[in-house]
């Protein structure tokens, strides 16, 4: 009777089931790791984002961005070469067109993103509002 591949060589075939497993949960956490933002913001656990949360993790995500603490967004911190997404809206953000993002520039684009996406206009951004697959893409840039 042939032997299993489990018992020709079993550490090569643990080695290979280990990696596939880390990849599995690298991979998991990323995919996750935006869908935890709505919860991060929604600060009092009530399943909406009022623009007073929204406010304070728009400034977090402009600090976490300006990673040379210039007071700038420039292309590169933006991260607009490898996300296409991210290079169209960085155009919509630098609205005095001279290639940074101030704070100011930042909280007004991502003030108009938040009342783009509350379709409802109750001032306040619901779960299904933010995971929409056209506020989704754009919303997980501001935080």
């Amino acid at each position: 009777m042939p032997e299993s591949i489990y018992e020709k060589d079993g550490s090569k075939n643990m080695k290979i089931i280990i990696t596939i497993l880390v990849f599995v949960c690298i991979v998991a956490g990323n995919a996750y790791s935006q869908e935890d933002a709505f919860e991060k913001a929604d600060l009092n656990k009530d399943g909406y984002i009022s623009r007073d949360e929204y406010d304070a993790a728009v400034t977090s995500k402009f600090n976490e961005y300006d990673a040379n603490k210039d007071g700038v967004i420039d292309r590169h911190e933006f991260n607009t070469a490898k996300d296409p997404k991210a290079a169209i809206e960085y155009e919509f953000l630098d609205r005095d067109k001279d290639g940074k993002l101030n704070m100011d520039e930042f909280k007004a684009g991502a003030t108009d993103r938040y009342q783009m996406y509350d379709q409802n206009r109750d001032n306040l951004l619901s779960n299904p509002e933010y995971r929409g697959d056209i506020g989704f893409p754009i919303l997980k840039l501001y935080f």
